[in-house]
């Protein structure tokens, strides 16, 4: 459940009964000699060899606190990638470059204070740091209880390509991840057991150039200037700060029993509470214009009220109820696996009542202004207007004017009626799997099932307050709290042989129809004044399907490899649920044809290949992929292009690991050496 495609399920270690523990230090580099990565003066940062711009430091302890009742396993790591992408400090946040008016631009207005030191510096780098705990109590021979615990707490940059020669003005990124896991397992006999399981996960993702939305080192906004020609930033900051956070509790418990020889019956329910804050604040000065001759770069913030176009903040309490019964036949020459599932999710959101008059605060249409009602019945000098003409009104009802007897619509007034909430969802997956030999080493598996999958949080919750920064034609886009749950319908039909030497072949055809897509390609609202905007919608759709053929060696051998070979048409409306309003926002029109999606890669080919001795192996990782599809730029002589119409060209790249293990007393230590990209592949 929960997914159109695959679920990963981990499972952390057991603790062991004899303390034991282990510890891992390495340390790296991205090098490159390829003169893509050179500056102007011939410089590259990665033509060099730094072992400290990749570093791992992690270990663990496992052992037993009451023997054979309570035992335990921890473990922490933490690692830093010094990344490969890298800026160049030519210029620092405060600098103000000034565009003259004969059109010559003056790089630096203050060269001592804004001119950077020109050191290269990486603008991908991440630092992590992870922990975790696992206890296990034996309350019984047959009732074991466990509690997990795992932090993921890391600090990363992702770059920005407009911050190249001005990085210290990009945007610092921190994601904090809390897990909490119980669950109980009770052996009722030696044929049923079940389990009960609950979780606390809390996740938090800020993003910010400084901590403090006051922080005096924010720069104005207009000194974010560009070079003449080049997308590149000589100063500023993003002053943007957000924030999201997502808690959610679960409870859930399985049975499983065999029931006969023949059927392994399993059925379980769950239960979801999501707790979910959005806060998206774009910080403005708190003076009006900018001088860039003379005024100074810093700015004072202000942070406006929720609900304006430069602060938007929300939080909601999604629901999720989902039961599923399963059955597992095994006969003489024939396997079944039949299950059905119930999703039932609640998104704890509102639509708006008129789709035609979104924001709340300005409202467009007469109805949501005033109350057009009877003045008092008496036609006097009281219903003269100004220029002293009996108003056009007369003193009657409805007459679709302003007069000024009729009173404004509150805005306290609007909340009553201004949205309306949405209905839960309800879905029901049945789920078929067969398989059957054919010869005493062939086997042939049947699969088929419903797959559902709630949309982003995002998607239903976007521009939650429904205003937009443009002031005309299409405005931008508002999320959805009522769009349906996407849908995969998946089958494949397969063959597996195993051959007289020990090598598995396996060859299986699939195809994935793919329903109510988030996009924006209906619902185009038209406002009074003749504005337009998007709502997203279950409006797109896609078709996938393919042929896999893979074959292992046998196992256990010095020499192993694997080969997978997919052949694969990905065809959809879109590729991205914006691509229909940006197509608009244009000057384009849509397609209403199905065009090849932005995964659709037609040949893929993935191999590996190790060979293992006593105390050391060397193994591989290759991959080949023919190009993906992309939408090429309109020439003058070219009116209009098919959304990825073209193709870029093949990929290819291979991976290697060596080790080399020594026994000493009784530790074993190990060396090993990895290369990613091996032959340096651009």
């Amino acid at each position: 459940g929960q997914a159109m495609s695959g679920i990963v399920n981990i499972t952390t270690k057991e603790p062991s009964k004899r303390f034991g523990g282990s510890f891992k230090v390495y340390t790296g580099d991205y090098v490159s000699f390829n003169k893509v990565y050179e500056n102007e003066k011939g410089d590259s940062p990665l033509n060099g060899f730094n072992p400290t711009h990749i570093y791992n430091v992690d270990g663990g302890i496992y052992g037993q606190i009451i023997p054979e009742k309570l035992s335990y396993f921890l473990n922490g790591r933490y690692i830093y990638f010094g990344g490969w992408y890298y800026g160049e400090k030519k210029y620092n946040p405060q600098n103000v470059s000034v565009r003259l008016d004969n059109d010559n631009f003056i790089l630096s207005r203050d060269p001592k204070d804004g001119l950077g030191n020109g050191k290269f510096v990486p603008m991908n780098w991440n630092r992590k740091m992870y922990g975790q705990g696992k206890l296990i109590y034996n309350i019984t021979p047959l009732i074991k209880l466990s509690y997990s615990y795992i932090l993921d707490n890391v600090k990363y940059q992702d770059y920005d390509r407009s911050y190249k020669y001005n990085p210290d003005g990009n945007l610092n990124r921190f994601r904090i991840g809390n897990s909490h896991l119980l669950k109980m397992t009770h052996m009722l006999s030696d044929k049923s057991f079940y389990e009960i399981g609950a979780s606390y996960f809390s996740k938090s993702y800020r993003q910010y150039v400084y901590e403090d939305v006051h922080d005096p080192r924010y720069i104005h906004p207009s000194v974010s200037a560009n070079l003449p020609d080049k997308n590149f930033n000589t100063g500023g900051t993003n002053n943007q700060h957000f924030k999201r956070e997502t808690i959610t509790a679960l409870l859930k418990a399985d049975f499983t029993t065999q029931f006969t020889k023949a059927h392994l019956i399993k059925a379980g329910v769950e239960v979801r509470q999501h707790d979910i804050f959005f806060e998206d604040i774009k910080l403005q000065p708190a003076t009006g214009g900018f001088d860039p001759a003379v005024d100074s770069p810093y700015m004072q913030t202000v942070v406006f009220p929720k609900g304006t176009i430069y602060h938007a903040e929300y939080r909601h309490k999604p629901q999720e109820f989902s039961a599923y019964l399963q059955d597992k036949m095994e006969f003489e020459d024939l396997i079944v696996n039949l299950g059905m599932r119930f999703d039932y999710f609640d998104a704890d959101g509102s639509v708006l009542s008129d789709p035609t008059d979104p924001d709340i605060l300005k409202p467009r249409n007469p109805q949501n202004i005033y109350h057009d009602e009877n003045g008092d019945g008496i036609r006097n000098s009281e219903d003269l207007n100004f220029n002293g003409i009996l108003d056009a009104g007369e003193d009657t009802n409805n007459n679709g004017m302003l007069d000024y007897f009729e009173p404004l619509v509150t805005l306290k007034e609007r909340q009553a009626y201004w949205y309306k909430k949405v209905h839960p969802k309800v879905k029901i997956s049945p789920r078929l799997g067969v398989s059957f030999p054919v010869t005493s080493k062939g086997v042939v598996h049947f699969s088929y099932g419903h797959f559902f999958q709630i949309p982003n949080f995002e998607y239903l919750y976007r521009n939650p307050h429904y205003q937009f920064e443009a002031d005309a034609g299409n405005l931008g886009i508002i999320g959805n709290a009522d769009l349906r749950p996407q849908q995969t319908i998946s089958g494949e039909v397969g063959y597996k042989q195993e051959l007289d030497n020990g090598i598995v072949v396996d060859v299986t055809g699939y195809f994935r129809d793919i329903r109510d897509l988030v996009g924006t390609r209906a619902d185009v609202i038209a406002l009074a004044g003749g504005d337009t905007y998007n709502k997203l919608v279950n409006s797109d759709f896609g078709y996938v399907k393919g042929v896999i053929l893979s074959l292992r060696s046998p196992y256990g051998q010095r020499l192993n490899y694997t080969i997978d070979y997919t052949y694969q048409v990905a065809d959809g409306t879109a590729s991205d649920p914006n691509s229909a309003r940006e197509a608009v926002a244009a000057g384009n029109q849509p397609e209403v044809l199905l065009v090849p999606l932005s995964w659709d890669q037609r040949h893929t080919l993935n191999a590996t290949a190790s060979y293992m001795l006593p105390t050391w192996g060397v193994s591989f990782i290759g991959n080949l992929g023919s190009g993906l599809p992309y939408t090429p730029r309109k020439g003058s002589d070219v009116s209009d292009l098919r959304d990825n119409s073209s193709l870029k060209p093949a990929t290819w790249n291979v991976d290697m690991r060596f080790y080399k293990d020594f026994t000493i007393s009784n530790l074993q230590l190990t060396f090993f050496l990895r290369v990613f990209n091996l032959f340096d592949h651009l």
